[in-house]
């Protein structure tokens, strides 16, 4: 059987992993695909740990890694962690939050299969729920913008924290970036190497903020910047 290995990396999320983990662990995988699931708890001072801990308790036949960080190392810290650990052919990141729907999968899915893609984007801006036009999006929509003018690429949502990807691809790629930058090194480096076998579909997406807990800032946006240019 084909293996999907869900990358899911933790950091102060008690409010909402335990019903993400759920949704995975029920979610209909379609293309005979069963999963495997990796989850990084990155260093979470919260009770994430304890939330996870019950989720494993009650899903005991999902095949599940659970890796732990004693200090909160970053999301691409992470990632490479949890990459040492697969054994799917396929790949997704998928955060700890509800912003993004398991359910998108089987779409993402169907679109790197049948187009023999390296990597499959799930564009946030094209769903058929309005996003919120703030400052998340302008930034977002700038970092694409000076990421195709740099790349050569015509991609909407290089920011997307939904990536699905060929396993094997990644080993060759040497990511460095600890945190949110993972996402741009990550982007350059396979568009290097594969410009015409990367794609996007449309997700639905459910935005939150900073009082519900989004991460990422604006040094984070100029970090983007950074890694546009450095790779």
């Amino acid at each position: 059987m084909r293996v999907l290995s869900i990358i899911l990396p933790v950091y102060n999320e008690q409010n909402y992993i335990y019903d993400v983990l759920k949704c995975i662990a029920e979610l209909n995988i379609e293309s005979g695909f069963s999963k495997q699931l990796l989850i990084v708890n990155d260093g979470s001072k919260d009770d994430s740990a304890s939330e996870i801990e019950r989720f494993l308790n009650d899903y005991t036949n999902l095949n599940t890694v659970y890796l732990t960080n004693p200090l909160n190392m970053g999301k691409g810290n992470a990632i490479r962690k949890a990459l040492k650990e697969v054994i799917g052919e396929y790949v997704i990141i998928h955060d700890g939050d509800k912003e993004y729907n398991p359910s998108n999968w089987n779409l993402m899915i169907k679109k790197i299969v049948n187009t023999n893609s390296v990597l499959t984007i799930g564009n946030r801006f094209n769903g058929s729920k309005p996003i919120l036009r703030n400052k998340y999006y302008y930034g977002n929509k700038f970092i694409t913008y000076c990421f195709n003018l740099v790349s050569g690429t015509v991609l909407c949502d290089v920011e997307s924290c939904s990536k699905l990807f060929v396993s094997t691809i990644i080993k060759d790629l040497d990511l460095k970036e600890n945190r949110f930058g993972f996402e741009i090194e990550f982007m350059r480096k396979l568009v290097a190497k594969y410009p015409t076998r990367i794609n996007e579909v449309n997700i639905e997406y459910d935005p939150r903020d900073r009082s519900q807990g989004k991460k990422i800032n604006v040094l984070d946006g100029f970090r983007a910047i950074y890694c546009i240019l450095k790779y």
